[in-house]
């Protein structure tokens, strides 16, 4: 049995396993400092377990609980009663974890804290006064596999100490005097740093197995479906979930999110997990339950786990406490104690937990921060893309007015403009219906997502991808919403529609030649999709720009309003008196720009109206119906720049939307 890529061997199926470079061994490991074959870990009669170093390059070392390591001389043997961590070379090469029979890959990280200091401002192109909000700390040590609970009094830095630990402040800070063993990566995927925020980063509309297997998808994707699938049950397993794997995460109680949430992180087997606030508006019994969760985690996975609190019941598990307040003298916030619970009771010189608080509890001048690997893009993209379809789908009110918003507008514009005739009116509001559906669909879709895409970019989630499978996702609902929008437009400005002309008889409306059988359906539906996938965009931008939901409508208002009073509906008459000579659009405007005076204020909207897709959209269609009703060829170079400026201006909407999010995301720290 070949155990390549797989975390985990049980030896009571092997007795005896070879770890090492070479395919020929049963867990392969490719690590540069890992032998061709490294060490050998055998299951006794006894139970114990047996260690042997099969003459490795760089030595083997191991340790039991949190002793330090020691290491095991080339070709020797150690015998290990009992759960232990082995380490194959030096600081920064691999480790395992021996838990009961159990060999697993990885092993949790151990953090030194040495005069840490955490700096915010003083840099940048507007520099501020720098201040320090975290600073003056001795020496300190989290070990490695242990279950420690970090508090304080709140502002006092808790979340800011675990953030910059985590690389999740954000820009506009600088650390220092914190380091990693073994060195590390927050995105490094397999052995990397997971943050558990306080609020639940997960889609509350997918069931719990869809968040899992969507999670699985970006953090294990080399794994096949099976193991993939095996690596899911395990952790519903342990986290308790096994029972709720289909039901919604909204359904669920606040304990139940936390542990998806949870769940979630420990799909790759990370070497750091850290929660911040975990058991915020959880009652006692559930509690204890979660924090005896982590306790059992960190135990039975070698998983270093750090739980930010308020709680003094974490404080009776924890195998270590550190204490982060204010000190007198000192401004800034500092780690104050730090030890196990009767090391640290000693030290303050109380005898319960809850009296260390008021020798912390100076008032705080800054508060805590507050920041705003393994798949290839495409793989994630289109992860992204089925996710967010299945998100769609499982809040089923909002997918039925997705659908239904297109029909009961393309009906209104149709029953509405039926008399309009020759008027460029129906094309408007049609280009129109679609743009504001366009940024309907996509307007808050990064705001409520933004925690999700932190986590899942800290998880090796390319920016980059996660776009571009928003964008697919966006012009996969829009290809639906076109029709729907279009179809019923059609229908209502056609059907028995009729004009009585000057001499008082009955003929069909001149609307039907456009939008009945025969009418240019291919280029409206075309444009429509166009003006309804920049919309899309446009949404996308707005998403990224704002930082709450009504701020975010506010900018739908801002981006719409602009294309209804630019246009030549609201400004000027309509070009169609004379369909023979067609000089509607932008361009074909502005070839006379320096023509005479009267035509100046035209020109300069026109001039403005150059950025906006809709301007173009309501052209090309108009052209093109009244090309189609005369048969008329004669400005057909006419229509040919209008394409090509409704294309640029679609391509300049996708590079905005890059430029924006690429240099926002970076600031989208987890709070």
């Amino acid at each position: 049995m070949n155990t390549a890529n797989i975390p985990s061997v049980e030896l009571a199926v092997r007795k005896r396993i070879v770890i090492g470079r070479s395919v020929e061994c049963d867990l392969v490991d490719d690590h540069c400092f890992v032998s061709r074959k490294h060490v050998s870990v055998t299951l006794l009669e006894d139970g114990r377990v047996e260690l042997t170093d099969l003459d490795s390059s760089n030595g083997t070392s191991w340790r039991t609980g949190s002793d330090p390591f020691r290491r095991l001389d080339s070709r020797a043997t150690i015998i290990l009663d009992g759960d232990a961590d082995i380490c194959l070379g030096g600081i920064e090469s691999r480790y395992y974890r021996l838990a009961g029979k159990t060999l697993k890959r990885g092993g949790g990280l151990e953090i030194r804290f040495n005069n840490v200091e955490i700096r915010a401002g003083g840099f940048g192109l507007w520099k501020k006064k720098e201040n320090v909000l975290l600073g003056g700390s001795g020496e300190t040590l989290i070990p490695r596999g242990s279950f420690t609970v970090a508090i304080g009094t709140s502002g006092g830095g808790k979340s800011l100490l675990m953030n910059a630990v985590s690389e999740t402040l954000g820009s506009g800070y600088r650390t220092g005097g914190i380091s990693l063993f073994p060195v590390t990566k927050t995105g490094s995927g397999e052995g990397g740093i997971r943050f558990v925020p306080q609020d639940d980063a997960v889609p509350a509309e997918l069931t719990v197995e869809q968040v899992m297997q969507f999670a699985a998808e970006l953090r294990l994707a080399k794994q096949p479906l099976k193991k993939r699938n095996e690596i899911i049950d395990d952790v519903l397993r342990q986290t308790g979930l096994s029972d709720a794997r289909g039901i919604e995460v909204a359904k669920l109680s606040g304990g139940q999110r936390k542990r998806v949430s949870v769940a979630v992180d420990l799909l790759d087997y990370p070497q750091l997990l850290i929660l911040d606030e975990p058991t915020s508006g959880l009652d006692a019994e559930t509690e204890l339950s979660l924090l005896q969760l982590m306790k059992d985690i960190s135990r039975r996975e070698g998983i270093t786990v750090v739980c930010v609190t308020h709680s003094l019941t974490a404080c009776d598990l924890a195998d270590q406490i550190i204490v982060i307040g204010k000190k007198n003298g000192i401004a800034a916030s500092c780690i104050r104690f730090a030890g196990t619970r009767d090391e640290i009771l000693a030290a303050a010189g109380v005898t319960e937990m809850r009296g260390v608080y008021p020798l912390i509890a100076a008032p705080p001048k800054h508060a805590e921060s507050k920041s705003s690997g393994r798949t290839g893009p495409l793989r994630q993209w289109n992860t992204i893309f089925r996710r967010s379809w299945a998100k769609l789908w499982g809040d089923k009110s909002t997918f039925g007015l997705t659908l239904a918003i297109p029909v009961v507008l393309g009906i209104l514009v149709g029953l509405s403009q039926r008399d309009h005739g020759d008027s460029l009116s129906p094309y408007f509001f049609l280009v129109l219906s679609a743009l504001w559906i366009g940024m309907s669909l996509t307007i808050r879709e990064l705001i409520v997502e933004r925690r999700i895409y932190v986590r899942d970019k800290k998880a090796g989630l390319k920016p980059s991808a996660y776009l571009v499978g928003k964008l697919a996702y966006a012009a996969n609902v829009s290809i639906v919403q076109v029709f729907l929008l279009y179809l019923p437009a059609c229908v209502c400005l056609t059907a028995g529609n009729v004009t009585t002309t000057a001499f008082g008889n009955v003929e069909p409306s001149p609307l039907i030649d456009v939008f009945g059988r025969s009418g240019p359906h291919g280029t409206a539906l075309v444009v429509l999709f166009g003006v309804l996938f920049g919309g899309n965009m446009l949404g996308l931008i707005g998403s990224v720009l704002a930082r709450t939901e009504q701020a975010a409508v506010l900018l739908q208002i801002f981006f719409l309003l602009p294309q209804i009073l630019v246009s030549r509906i609201a400004y000027s008459a309509s070009y169609t008196s004379n369909p023979m000579d067609w000089h509607s659009g932008p361009f074909s405007l502005m070839r006379n720009f320096f023509g005479p005076l009267e035509y100046g204020l035209q020109r300069g909207m026109d001039l403005v109206s150059l950025v906006f897709v809709s301007r173009f959209g309501v052209s090309i269609m108009e052209a093109t119906s009244i090309r189609h009703k005369y048969t008329d060829r004669s400005f057909g170079g006419d229509i040919a720049v209008e394409w090509l400026a409704f294309i640029a201006v679609l391509a300049f909407y996708a590079v905005v939307l890059r430029m924006v999010f690429m240099r926002n995301e970076k600031r989208w720290g987890l709070r």
